[in-house]
């Protein structure tokens, strides 16, 4: 006797929260594209139904997010600026909060880092009004992220674990991983290294618990430099082409540009000076024309450092100074002063030892 296998249809959406649904699934695994869709279809949906005004904010926002993460910064921004509009219409602080949290992020993607605070103090001024606890932890860790990049790792430590504090006192917290991700960043930008492992572990546990692929290579990525720091190439390497890996499906931004520029540090390390050209230049490529700007500036960096291993300070020069420049226009001043300090320092180098005649 055979059994006959019936095939269930897919239900079909009907409303605006179960196009949401599958957008967010869609998100999860990176099918970009089908979670555009989804959101689309989820706004076309909501603008039918009562009162589907917040409904529509949540999906123009979602989309924008899927688009910050696709790098496509121009409609991001509509995205979000459309979900705002529809927030203030409501008169909804939560959302309104939420939207300015998502221009923030923007603004920090795309290097104006002052226009990010003020998204973000506005934020946290409408998520204390609406007692939003899990708004006010994203805003936290996204305010330490900001000072991370700034060269200031304490204060950003500080802002990481009070975001840590309020997601532990929720029961679902899925950007938990990415406080403890940042924590390791900041203890990483410390030199408290065993601390940083720990860090690292936790979001890597947190990570696995959500599917979030792109955080993993991230996660793998800051580990990998951390097995550098530690004189440990072996494992760096290895762990830089598992993040690759994760990496490849994102052809451009933060984390392959990322991914790329570590791969060349490991390059250097082993001496491989062609080798750590090539995967510089793909993490400038990656990085370049707004796509990653932080990370441009970090990838300068490493080819001024090539350059100089390779004997050619001229070219080291150009690197570091144009490392300078993308880290001033980020308003982060304090890599940018080590920069300038690194050119000093190499033309002090460069400096004749003056002959000494003895009497």
């Amino acid at each position: 006797m055979t059994m006959q296998v019936v095939e269930r249809k897919p239900q079909p959406v009907r409303t605006a929260r179960q196009a949401m649904a599958l957008a967010q699934a869609a998100a999860q695994e990176e099918r970009w594209q089908d979670a555009l869709d989804a959101y689309d279809l989820a706004s076309r949906l909501a603008s039918r139904e009562p009162a589907g005004d917040a409904a529509r904010a949540d999906a123009l926002r979602g989309s924008g997010i899927v688009r910050l993460a696709m790098g496509d910064w121009v409609r991001a921004s509509l995205d979000f600026g459309a979900s705002m509009n529809l927030a203030v219409y409501l008169r909804d602080p939560g959302r309104i909060g939420r939207a300015e949290n998502a221009l923030g992020g923007l603004e920090f993607e795309r290097g104006d880092w002052d226009a990010a605070v003020r998204h973000y103090a506005a934020a946290r001024e409408q998520a204390t009004e609406a007692e939003d606890a899990h708004l006010l932890a994203q805003i936290e860790n996204n305010e330490g992220t900001l000072w991370a990049a700034r060269g200031e790792p304490e204060r950003a430590e500080a802002c990481f674990r009070r975001a840590i504090a309020h997601f532990e006192r929720m029961d679902e917290h899925p950007c938990a991983g990415r406080a403890y991700n940042n924590l390791g960043l900041a203890l990483f930008a410390q030199r408290r290294l065993p601390e940083a492992v720990l860090a690292y572990d936790r979001a890597l546990a947190e990570c696995k618990k959500r599917g979030d692929a792109t955080l993993a290579a991230k996660i793998l990525i800051n580990r990998a430099r951390l097995s550098l720091a530690r004189e440990e190439p072996l494992h760096a390497h290895a762990a830089a082409m598992t993040a690759w890996a994760f990496a490849r499906k994102l052809e451009d931004g933060p984390v392959a540009a990322g991914a790329m520029c570590l791969l060349g540090e490991i390059a250097r390390a082993f001496q491989d000076w062609s080798a750590a050209n090539h995967y510089l230049q793909r993490a400038l490529r990656f990085s370049a024309r707004g796509k990653a700007p932080f990370m441009e500036a970090e990838t300068w960096v490493h080819i001024g450092e090539l350059n100089r291993d390779r004997g050619s300070l001229d070219n080291a020069f150009d690197a570091w100074s144009n490392a300078g420049r993308c880290y001033t226009a980020l308003g982060a001043m304090a890599p940018a002063d080590r920069v300038r300090e690194r050119i000093e320092a190499a033309h002090a180098e460069m400096q004749p030892i003056p002959l000494r005649v003895s009497a």
